[in-house]
């Protein structure tokens, strides 16, 4: 699951885990001090991670060298509704192996701030910065 948005991604992300949709729950973020309940995943079974760089390209980056690594040949992305779409362009750059991108509802003022965030960073990543 993609950093931000923590609980109702995290949620999302054990949810699909529990339902056998994926083997593997990988944290972004995961040992961020403070997030109680990925931290305590993270000691026991998910995988967890800090982008390099800090956003959504470098967990893109992230995903496909883990996934060359471990032999994934699918992935499931779990982010926010309204990044579902930025997420996987992005993520489509670095990984050419099977992907579903997943939206988690977050809270209303969350979605408020995210959808503000969205068009600029969208218009950046398509226009600006179109690499892996």
């Amino acid at each position: 699951m993609l950093s931000g948005g923590r609980e109702h991604r995290l949620a999302e992300g054990r949810r699909l885990v529990a339902e056998g949709v994926a083997d593997t729950l990988v944290i972004s973020d995961g040992r961020a001090p403070g997030w109680v309940e990925a931290n305590a995943l993270c000691r026991a079974r998910a995988v967890c991670f800090r982008p390099d760089p800090y956003s959504t390209q470098g967990e893109a980056r992230w995903i496909a060298d883990e996934a060359e690594l471990r032999d994934w040949d699918s992935v499931v992305v779990v982010t926010s509704t309204y990044h579902v779409r930025r997420a996987r362009m992005i993520v489509e750059r670095c990984y050419d192996g099977e992907l579903a991108v997943v939206g988690a509802d977050p809270p209303l003022e969350n979605r408020l701030i995210g959808i503000a965030w969205e068009w600029p960073k969208a218009v950046y990543y398509l226009a600006v910065n179109r690499a892996c």
